[in-house]
């Protein structure tokens, strides 16, 4: 009896399952029509087998694809515009006192050339007062104001040195225009090309120079143009405009979205300390700073925060130790992620020198200076986006969960016919055949008890 039941619940699922051939195999009359039908559903289930395999291992292998969208607008956020003069320190600002500091800051200021310095007459240059860097910079340095611009347009309206914003840089005093800082708003364009953003002429003061050979021998501007968001690394990213020239400077928008683990390495909940949104050279600055508050117990200007300024003295013989041995390797690197949303700007420069000799006289009366004193201080600086539009650049998963599943579906219905359905028809297969060998068991038992007792009888 339970031998039929069992044979009854296998010939029920071959002869009504959706799984293909097996109806075949199991009802063919003839022994080599049920082999082919065998051979062909175990080659069908080999090679979906296979593929599955092939599928899950490139679900798992977290590969990206990068989708580049171009779209234009009617009107765009202008970006901030950094300048910073080579001349860190102005001549007759100078006292004979100070400029033997300012040789000292010098040594203290150039992070990127690291080398050792005498100490032992740091007394005799400051004295016993506690010296104020910041101050100091602040006062004698680069300095945008009425005397240096000679002429400022945003768009149609007249601009001034009252429309950027001050930061301290590796090149001392560098000023921000459009920083939306102070909650002023940021500006917007509607057209582009040249003259429709900033146009600024600068007079860098070559007269008022003090580096020297160990210092910046260039003269000129640089000048970075960035998002809000971003904190100026303009050592490293920003442009050099040499004097006499009109420098057409066009910028293109590019925004950038990346994935978080698995398939990327962006950490969206990673936070800065002193930004208020996570950029890659925001985490580098405070990297830094935690390295240097470590070691010194004090902090570099060009470094954001609250904690007690460095003196040069600390600058010099402990700052600047800690990032030599940070860019050497001696100390573990930063952990920096990419971030998983940011803007960045690329931006090209061509020239023109200025001026022509027919206007030479002209602006010689206008701004009360000869044409070869414009020729080696003034810069004509033009910021501008070169199309309204932006691109972007997204990354997606190459495979999805879904996509995984689909795939996966795809083969088995492909090969073998096999569907959701299918394995809810197995698993109601495989809970009968359960059942049936319980079923099975217990008969066999009540068997077994009959017959002893009848044995006993006898």
């Amino acid at each position: 009896m339970a031998e039929t039941e069992q044979t009854t619940v296998e010939e029920e699922f071959a002869t009504t399952t959706t799984l293909h051939g097996v109806q075949y195999i199991a009802t063919s009359k003839a022994f080599i029509i049920k082999v082919l039908w065998l051979l062909v559903f175990l080659g069908g289930l080999g090679v979906c087998t296979w593929q599955i395999v092939l599928r899950i291992d490139e679900y798992i292998q977290f590969n990206v694809n990068t989708e580049i969208k171009l779209s234009f607008l009617s009107e765009m956020d202008f970006p901030a515009v950094t300048i910073c003069n080579f001349n860190r320190y102005r001549n007759s600002s100078l006292t004979e006192d100070e400029r033997k500091i300012i040789e000292y800051l010098w040594e203290a200021e150039d992070y990127d050339y690291y080398s050792e310095s005498e100490l032992e007459n740091y007394s005799d240059i400051f004295g016993s007062e506690p010296f104020n860097t910041s101050e100091f910079t602040r006062r004698v340095g680069f300095q945008l104001d009425n005397k240096t611009v000679e002429s400022c347009k945003w768009l149609d309206q007249t601009c001034s040195a009252a429309n950027f914003t001050h930061i301290f840089t590796s090149y001392g005093n560098c000023y921000t225009f459009n920083s939306g800082e102070s909650d002023n708003a940021i500006l917007k364009v509607k057209q582009p090309g040249a003259g429709n953003g900033l146009q600024i002429i600068i007079n860098i003061l070559q007269n008022e120079y003090t580096e020297t050979k160990d210092g910046n021998i260039e003269a000129g501007l640089k000048v970075l143009v960035h998002d809000q968001n971003e904190p100026p690394l303009i050592e490293s990213k920003g442009i050099s405009v040499p004097p006499g020239y009109h420098a057409f400077t066009s910028t293109k928008r590019i925004q950038v979205t990346n994935l978080d683990p698995p398939h990327g390495k962006c950490q969206p909940s990673r936070k800065l300390t002193y930004y208020d949104q996570y950029t890659l050279s925001g985490c580098y600055i405070e990297c830094r700073l935690d390295r240097i508050l470590t070691e010194c117990q004090c902090r570099p200007i060009r470094y954001p925060g609250n904690a007690t300024e460095c003196t040069p003295k600390q600058t010099n013989s402990c700052a600047k130790d800690v990032l030599e041995r940070l860019k050497s390797g001696k100390l573990p690197e930063c952990d920096c992620p990419v971030p998983c949303k940011y803007t960045t700007f690329d931006t090209s420069v061509n020239y023109a020198s200025i001026p022509n000799k027919n206007v030479e006289e002209e602006l010689a009366t206008l701004y009360g200076a000869p044409p070869a004193y414009i020729t080696e201080n003034f810069i004509l600086l033009d910021v501008y986006y070169d199309e309204l539009n932006f691109q972007e650049y997204k990354q997606n998963a190459a495979m999805t969960f879904s996509a995984l599943l689909s795939d996966i579906g795809g083969q088995l219905g492909l090969f073998i016919g096999a569907s959701v359905i299918t394995f809810a028809e197995l698993g109601q297969f495989f809970v009968l055949k359960v059942q049936s060998i319980f079923q099975q068991n217990g008969s066999s038992k009540l068997r077994i008890g009959v017959d002893n007792n009848g044995l006993e009888m006898n």
